[in-house]
């Protein structure tokens, strides 16, 4: 499962790099918190060169809006010989 989750944010990463232009702060900082769990270190690091005082462990890890959530399972019927 660790190596999925750091594949999935890698992927939003490029994403949002192919996207073009500057990520905004609060895009950038929830990036960070994804990866907090993942890179403590790392996300440490770049929290605070957000310019946050604080640990980014003190933060609240960032919640899906269920309306953006896409079900990755799909169901494909095939009928054979009929």
């Amino acid at each position: 499962r660790f190596n999925t989750a750091i594949a999935k944010v890698t992927e939003l990463n490029n994403h949002l790099t192919k996207a073009g232009g500057p990520l905004s702060r609060s895009v950038a900082e929830r990036l960070v918190l994804l990866i907090a769990p993942l890179a403590p270190h790392i996300a440490e690091e770049l929290w605070r060169r957000l310019g946050h005082s604080d640990s980014v462990v003190h933060q609240d890890f960032p919640v899906a809006d269920p309306a953006y959530v896409v079900d990755e399972t799909v169901t494909c019927v095939v009928q054979i010989k009929g």
